[in-house]
């Protein structure tokens, strides 16, 4: 029995909005029997130099077709129409919602976009370069960068939506030693 499925390159959009100024650029891809090569060009300017930066992700080519893939395409519909610029902001804070869509993303797209896009906002904020010399200290300079951007993250969506963030439990799990 052939497993019905979509083709994902039916569904690329042409362009990809992105930045406060909402710039569009052309979406470019190339595509084998399983996987699409997505990428866009980006103009960057700094100061009189200018350049072009390449943003790139790959994704599945075919997603199943059962009902699951129907309703979390529903969620994400309803979801994104509570926006003004079509971008994802699940409002009303229903965690079994949320974990809905996200379960299936791990499963159908294998979450690498959200660890792509993670990747990007640490890059990004924090810089890509390291400044530390021995893998140790570099080691840690990433795990801070991380932290850094977690608590950006819980930051943000605290003061956005108005969550209620407790991080007491985490006092209790690693105590703090002074010495001195």
């Amino acid at each position: 029995m052939e497993i019905l499925s979509f083709d994902m390159i039916n569904y690329l959009p042409k362009e990809v909005i992105c930045g406060k100024n909402f710039k569009k650029y052309p979406l470019i891809f190339n595509k084998n029997e399983n996987h699409l090569f997505l990428f866009y060009l980006a103009s960057i300017s700094k100061g009189k130099y200018q350049a072009k930066r390449k943003y790139s992700y790959i994704i599945n080519r075919h997603i199943k077709i059962n009902s699951e893939t129907f309703e979390v395409v529903g969620l994400l519909q309803a979801e994104m129409g509570k926006t003004q610029n079509g971008c994802l902001n699940f409002a009303n804070h229903e965690f079994k919602i949320i974990n809905k869509v996200m379960n299936w993303f791990e499963k159908e797209l294998e979450l690498r976009c959200l660890v792509e896009t993670a990747n990007h906002m640490i890059k990004s904020k924090y810089s890509h370069k390291l400044k530390t010399r021995t893998d140790t200290s570099q080691i840690n300079e990433i795990l801070m960068k991380c932290l850094c951007h977690n608590l950006a993250v819980l930051t943000s969506e605290n003061f956005k939506n108005g969550l209620e963030i407790d991080l007491s439990f985490c006092a209790e799990d690693y105590p703090v030693e002074i010495h001195g």
